[in-house]
């Protein structure tokens, strides 16, 4: 699928005007309506419009959530989008509350807590990067 564009750290808007959003991951809130962004928001935008760049992605997904959004897992030249940006510590390990888990979950909830311990990205100046499902849990059990 062709990208149009990052719409903000966790959701990326694809052909035909489709809004995707990446599954299993939650990043900071842009500003808006005068408010202002979460740490480390504009940062997880940009390294997600870096990473899907202007070429195609595969969209793996096909629930919706409550916005409309596909909740997909996301590659980019081969590559799991959101794994590689919890390694990078721009966004966190999230699923809500009944909602659909990717397959590599557990490498998710290890990255993000890899991410924290080593203060990567958001976490090197943020007190949270995104909600996190996976407080107090490792992916060792």
């Amino acid at each position: 699928m062709g990208v149009v564009r990052a719409v903000d750290g966790d959701t990326v808007v694809v052909e035909n005007d489709e809004r995707v959003r990446v599954l299993g991951v939650d990043a900071p809130e842009l500003g808006r309506d005068g408010r202002p962004g979460d740490c480390g928001a504009a940062q997880a935008q940009a390294r997600l419009a870096e990473l899907i760049g202007e070429g195609s992605v595969e969209v793996e997904g096909t629930t919706r959530d409550r916005y409309g959004r596909t909740l997909a897992v996301v590659h980019a030249e081969g590559v799991d989008v959101a794994l590689l940006m919890l390694q990078e510590g721009w966004v966190s390990a999230w699923v809500p509350a009944g909602g659909v888990y990717p397959p590599d979950w557990l490498a998710y909830v290890e990255a993000e807590h890899q991410a924290r311990s080593q203060r990567r990205g958001g976490w090197a100046d943020c007190a949270t990067v995104g909600r996190s499902s996976v407080a107090g849990v490792s992916a060792a059990g």
